[in-house]
């Protein structure tokens, strides 16, 4: 075989593999942005748990709790890799809870016992098992409603953790579940009859989270 015929035989095999190797090496840089924890940082939360709001009127204890329904949304984006920082809005609702004064519980009707709440919050992933912890400083407010009624405390303060694990289900989005704890304190409207109570509400809760990074 000629020199020519070498060199050509040569240059056809360089450039046949150019391709492949490009894609692969394209296929690997594009595999680096996904299944990682940066950039915008999105969870929706939904599950269930208890409500409890509890004071003390005039020397008696006084509480309104029951089952509940919790959703949450928070919204941010990564420090650095597998660290965001977010704001939350949280949302527990319990329908017909009991109340209870006294040490007597009754249960309502028509009822409905509502804690809101919004503030900052902190994500971490442990990697690579997808677990994370949230913690979250808020703002909370509670309200209740019977019969076309409503009534609500000022607004206070509180806090949530959550510890979860997600599972990967697309290039940036993961689904899990989590355990999930929020505590607030809000002192009661001003009704001029004597000092205002403090509610003190607790919702633990169990949820499934989906989030996008």
């Amino acid at each position: 075989m000629s020199r020519g015929a070498v060199f050509c035989a040569a240059v056809g095999a360089v450039l046949a593999a150019s391709p492949a190797a490009f894609a692969q090496r394209s296929w690997a840089g594009a595999d680096d942005r996904y299944h990682k924890h940066q950039g915008m940082f999105l969870r929706l939360d939904a599950g269930g748990g208890y409500l409890k709001s509890s004071t003390t009127v005039s020397g008696s204890d006084a509480s309104l709790s029951g089952p509940a329904a919790s959703f949450g949304f928070s919204l941010g984006g990564s420090l650095i890799e597998d660290l965001s920082l977010f704001g939350h809005l949280g949302l527990s609702i319990a329908p017909n809870p009991s109340a209870s004064s006294g040490g007597i519980s009754s249960p309502t009707s028509d009822a409905s016992l509502n804690f809101v709440s919004i503030g900052p919050g902190v994500n971490y992933y442990f990697m690579p098992n997808n677990f994370y912890v949230s913690g979250m400083v808020l703002v909370t407010r509670f309200t209740t409603t019977q019969g076309g009624t409503s009534g609500s405390t000022n607004a206070g303060f509180g806090a949530k953790v959550a510890i979860g694990k997600e599972w990967w289900v697309a290039d940036h989005w993961g689904i899990g579940v989590a355990g999930q704890f929020t505590f607030g304190s809000n002192v009661d409207r001003d009704t001029g009859t004597g000092p205002a109570p403090t509610w003190t509400t607790i919702t633990p809760a169990l949820a499934f989270s989906a989030s996008f990074n």
